[in-house]
């Protein structure tokens, strides 16, 4: 699913380079760049 976001968002922006985290899901370890991500992220 975050690839998939990620080749989207990266085709809308003309190629450059997106790093896409999910934040929440079922079996995810929720790890120090989770809050980072949160904290200073885009949300799509």
């Amino acid at each position: 699913m975050a690839a998939q976001r990620a080749a989207a968002v990266s085709r809308t922006m003309r190629g450059r380079k997106v790093d896409v985290l999910l934040l929440c899901a079922p079996n995810l370890e929720r790890l120090p760049i989770h809050e980072i991500a949160f904290k200073e992220g885009q949300l799509l």
